[in-house]
C-alpha cells in the first residue's frame, strides 16, 4: 500500500438524498484519492448513484449490521493507509473542511485530526464533541482496535481512546459545517429514542475504557 493515499469511507444507512452533498464535497477534494460507501441494508441502496459518480466504489450489505460494521467493510477495502471517515447527513460541509482534518495527519502533526460540528449541542460539550463522526486517522490504528469497539455507536469513542493508549496525538477543530439531527430526520420520538441509544452506547464504552485502564494499572 502506498501511504499518501487517503480513502474516505462513509458509512451509510436511509441517507439516499443526504449523502449527495457529502459526495459532491469529496469528489472536489484533492486531498482525498479514494471514496467508499458502504449502504448498511438502506431501503433505497445509495448504489443507484454509480452512474452519478464513477469514480465512487459503492459496496452494499444485504441487511443492516450497524454503523460500526459499515466502516469496517469500508476500511478493509480501503487501498490507502489514512482513511478519512465522514458521516453521510452532512450540510455545508467543503473541501476545505476535508484537507483541514487530512493534512495534520499525513504531516505527522497528529496521530489522528477530528472535525467537530458547528451544531450548538456538539460544541458545547467537548467530551462528546470528539466523539464526531469526521476524522482522518491511520489504517493501522483502526486494525488494531479491539472488536469490543467495532460495535454500533462505540467506534468514535474506541478510535480516541486507541490514540491516548498508544501515546499519539490527537487534534481537533471546529468547522462551520453541520450535521442533521436526528429529530429532524426520523421524527421527534424515534430521533430521541435513536440519541438515547447512542448516548448509552458511548456511556457504556467510557465505562469500558475506565475499568479497563484500572485494571491494567493495577495488574
Amino acid at each position: 500500500m502506498t501511504k499518501s493515499i487517503v480513502t474516505a469511507v462513509i458509512a451509510t444507512y436511509n441517507e439516499e438524498e443526504r449523502i449527495l452533498p457529502v459526495l459532491d464535497t469529496l469528489v472536489r477534494c484533492s486531498d482525498v484519492h479514494e471514496i467508499i460507501v458502504v449502504d448498511d441494508g438502506s431501503r433505497s441502496p445509495v448504489n443507484v448513484y454509480a452512474s452519478k459518480y464513477p469514480t465512487v466504489r459503492f459496496l452494499t450489505h444485504e441487511r443492516n449490521k450497524g454503523k460500526a460494521a459499515a466502516m469496517e467493510t469500508g476500511v478493509q477495502a480501503a487501498k490507502g493507509e489514512y482513511i478519512f471517515f465522514c458521516d453521510a447527513d452532512l450540510l455545508g460541509l467543503q473541501p476545505e473542511h476535508v484537507s483541514g482534518m487530512i493534512r495534520p495527519v499525513l504531516d505527522g502533526t497528529y496521530q489522528t485530526f477530528i472535525g467537530i460540528r458547528f451544531n450548538p449541542e456538539q460544541r458545547a460539550v467537548k467530551l462528546f464533541a470528539l466523539n464526531s463522526g469526521e476524522r482522518c486517522v491511520k489504517k493501522s490504528d483502526w486494525n488494531a482496535l479491539p472488536q469490543f469497539y467495532k460495535t454500533g455507536f462505540r467506534i468514535e469513542t474506541g478510535l480516541n481512546f486507541r490514540v491516548k493508549k498508544s501515546g499519539g496525538k490527537m487534534g481537533y477543530a471546529v468547522f462551520p459545517y453541520r450535521q442533521t439531527i436526528k429529530e429532524k430526520k426520523w421524527g421527534f420520538w424515534r430521533g430521541l429514542r435513536q440519541r438515547w441509544i447512542m448516548t448509552k452506547e458511548v456511556g457504556v464504552t467510557y465505562c469500558y475504557i475506565v475499568f479497563y485502564d484500572f485494571w491494567k494499572r493495577t495488574s
